[in-house]
């Protein structure tokens, strides 16, 4: 088995120019970057000459080239199925971005397709595998804040194109905030309960038209969920995201609550540095005499206490998932950022619009195995 992958990219947008490109030709070891392929082939040779990467190609070029080990699909969320797809009916295996497909049947085709060819399936958001979300698992494995019990997850704010160079596209089939924020506080939700049984939602479109610099884009897509997840162990999480808010978008975007305390996670889209973890436990909120204090309680907030970081890890280090995956190839064992867990937060993604157009619960069909820890010293190795 060969050390260092060579991987194809599909995908010269902004989180290709700004995050992927950078990270795997400048950080990890055991790939290289040999061909990039967009549509506007311009964009694409002036990334690579940026970045001293060898090949531009066709899409026709880059699934026939026998050098390709892994395809990187950076591709808007209506290319990821047809793709990926067609990469793993190329022979090669694959990283998408998320979501893995728009819907469960596209996702469950591109997992099943995968086996059938004996090929890895990895999809972001990765995020997980960063410093902040595995000290949140190490503080619940622990036992710090007791057994967990409930946990919230939350992303709302006033939209993209507050901070998106072009993004019209998040308003439609495809996108919206479940498709697009959701899996990252989702993902990290998984992670900490396990699979999801059932869930409701209601929810549906704010602003439409909706004003975006200049002009105004139709919105084709729900823009606000209000939701309530199942787990297959009885326990239970709410779900809230939103474009139409204003000012919500302070504290923490996920909390987990246990019976000796609670566990708050300040970022679902930080690795690390600047991912803050805080515990709030009971023991900090009694008295000397070992009482509740009241007074205490009413101000928990000054009784949070930061949890350093299990491992050092920047902020933005978007390949990460892939990088495991490799290594994953490699010992022949399953990536943590794998198609079924994917699949699973795919099929809740779909499952909350089900449940906003039917106003009935979903019932889960998909289901997928807990992963474990990342090993503390595995991103320093792979620098």
């Amino acid at each position: 088995m060969k050390d260092v992958f060579k991987i194809g990219v599909i995908g010269c947008g902004d989180i290709s120019t700004r995050n992927y490109v950078p990270n795997i030709t400048g950080r990890f070891k055991n790939m290289e970057i040999y061909a990039l392929c967009d549509l506007d082939r311009e964009r694409a040779e002036k990334l690579a000459a940026r970045h001293g990467i060898p090949h531009v190609l066709t899409l026709d070029e880059l699934f026939a080239d026998p050098e390709i080990d892994v395809v990187l699909n950076l591709t808007t969320p209506q290319a990821h199925y047809g793709l990926n797809m067609r990469a793993l009916e190329s022979g090669k295996h694959i990283y998408s971005e998320k979501p893995l497909g728009l819907t469960l049947k596209e996702a469950a085709d591109i997992v099943k397709l995968a086996g059938e060819k004996q090929l890895y399936v990895g999809c972001a958001p990765d995020v997980f595998l960063g410093a902040g979300v595995q000290t949140c698992r190490k503080v619940i494995e622990d036992g710090l804040i007791g057994e967990v019990l409930s946990a919230k997850v939350a992303n709302m704010y006033h939209g993209p194109e507050n901070i998106h160079p072009a993004p019209d596209f998040f308003y439609k089939i495809g996108a919206g905030p479940m498709l697009d924020i959701g899996p990252y506080g989702i993902s990290e939700m998984l992670y900490f309960m396990g699979p999801a049984e059932e869930l409701c939602c209601y929810g549906g479109i704010g602003i439409n038209p909706r004003p975006i610099k200049e002009h105004y884009t139709d919105v084709e897509v729900n823009t606000n969920y209000n939701g309530i997840v199942k787990f297959t162990d009885g326990r239970s999480a709410s779900v809230n995201f939103s474009w139409d808010t204003w000012g919500a978008e302070n504290g923490p975007c996920v909390q987990v609550y246990g019976t000796k305390g609670s566990l708050f996670l300040s970022d679902p889209d930080n690795y690390g540095e600047g991912s803050r973890v805080h515990v709030l436990l009971e023991a900090d909120l009694r008295d000397e005499q070992g009482k509740i204090s009241w007074d205490k309680t009413s101000r928990s907030g000054e009784f949070k206490k930061d949890v350093p970081l299990v491992f050092e890890c920047p902020a933005e280090n978007r390949g990460l998932g892939l990088c495991e995956m490799i290594e994953a190839i490699k010992e022949g064992r399953p990536a943590r950022a794998n198609g079924e867990f994917a699949c699973h937060v795919t099929e809740m993604l779909d499952g909350f619009n089900i449940a906003i157009a039917t106003g009935k619960p979903y019932k889960m069909q998909t289901t997928f195995h807990q992963q474990e820890r990342l090993p503390e010293d595995f991103v320093e190795k792979m620098w």
